[in-house]
């Protein structure tokens, strides 16, 4: 991180990270490609390609999900150390936001696989399953706030 920073240099190098968005002519041999492989080596090739790490030639929907679970968070890094110190702490935040639909799912049924490859994750998908001790973990986690509204719904629906 460096200090000192105006908001003006987070919305600079955020503003150069939109240059590696895929390029029409990317996109026109992502559409051509024919299986995972090729369309990861097409757009390893690009800049597009710095989203693609940790995604796996042979990946499952599951890899691919983590691994733009990862990216996110990096992203969500990266920006926070652009970013002025005391805007750091709500930045940083947003990284959680990625995982609200599966926090989610989390509170009402158990985890799916992947949830337990997710490093986040994990952490409310023991093996085992126990619903208690998963919602006593979410209440006390950084979204805590999303776990409270799905509580006071459980509770208004009961």
């Amino acid at each position: 991180m460096i200090d000192g920073l105006a908001i003006d240099y987070a919305g600079a190098r955020a503003a150069a990270r939109l240059a590696w968005r895929p390029s029409d002519r990317l996109w026109q041999r992502l559409h051509g490609a024919r299986g995972l492989r090729a369309l990861l080596d097409a757009a390893r090739a690009e800049p597009a390609g710095n989203y693609l790490s940790g995604v796996p030639a042979q990946a499952c929907c599951g890899d691919i999900d983590v691994a733009f679970r990862a990216q996110w968070r990096t992203r969500v890094a990266e920006l926070a150390g652009w970013a002025p110190a005391r805007w750091r702490a709500s930045i940083q935040w947003c990284a959680h936001l990625i995982d609200a639909g599966a926090f989610a799912h989390l509170w009402a049924r158990p985890p799916l696989p992947w949830m337990r490859d997710d490093p986040v994750l994990a952490r409310y998908a023991p093996a085992g399953g126990d619903t208690a001790a998963r919602r006593a973990q979410m209440l006390a986690g950084p979204l805590a706030p999303l776990a409270r509204a799905l509580l006071a719904r459980a509770a208004g629906e009961s």
